[in-house]
């Protein structure tokens, strides 16, 4: 995928990990009243900085947020949602990557308070996930 930037955005790489049997790794976010959506269940990741892509912030981020080391290579464009809220004045717009074949027992969680195993046929959303979590869950294959 090429990637063209959106000038006037504040870009987030967000990361669904998905486990060798297909279930989905979450992450469980800290509970600091000073984060976005304390305490609830969303896909792994952060901000775009500086002159990165989204894909090597997802990068980033999967190596910041686990002890996985996935290239490039490893990581597969999902999709691109547009935000209803900003930050630092500028709306955001959150790029999703997808990372399969993640060994969970292998997983250190640098960030959060841990992770959460979720099958997809039995998910059903309640509000400890987050709105863009609900949409990536719905919209997977």
């Amino acid at each position: 995928m090429m990637y063209i930037s959106f000038m006037g955005y504040f870009e987030v790489a967000s990361i669904v990990l998905i486990s060798k049997s297909g279930l989905l790794i979450l992450q469980l976010r800290d509970e600091k009243a000073d984060i976005r959506n304390p305490g609830m269940i969303s896909a792994w990741g952060g901000a775009v900085e500086g002159d990165e892509t989204p894909l090597q912030a997802a990068k980033r981020e999967t190596h910041e947020e686990t002890n996985l080391r996935p290239s490039e290579d490893d990581f597969e464009y999902f999709a691109k949602y547009p935000r209803d809220h900003e930050i630092d004045g500028k709306q955001v717009i959150n790029y999703v990557y997808l990372l399969r074949e993640v060994d969970e027992s292998k997983l250190k969680v640098y960030e959060g308070q841990g992770f959460e195993l979720i099958h997809r046929g039995d998910f059903r959303p309640n509000p400890k996930y987050t709105e863009l979590t609900i949409k990536l869950i719905a919209d997977l294959p």
